[in-house]
């Protein structure tokens, strides 16, 4: 294996490992709520002050059931 071959792989390793050690988005929200009032999945967001729903909105009958879930009148 020549210099060159090395510099690149130890690029590829440094890459590797910088995105195994990132933090998720998801962390500072973690750290200033308390657990008992975060609930996070893939498609909601929801605490003591804000909830946040992903839905499609082509999808009526999903998204009651979605705004029920997190008891928000869906009237």
């Amino acid at each position: 294996m020549d210099t060159a071959d090395e510099a690149v792989r130890a690029t590829c390793d440094d890459a590797t490992t910088g995105k195994r050690t990132k933090p998720p988005l998801s962390k500072h929200l973690i750290e200033t709520h308390s657990t008992d009032s975060l609930i996070l999945d893939t498609q909601s967001l929801d605490s003591d002050r804000y909830c946040i729903i992903g839905a499609d909105l082509r999808d009526i009958s999903a998204l009651d059931e979605k705004l029920k879930k997190f008891h928000l009148n869906p009237e």
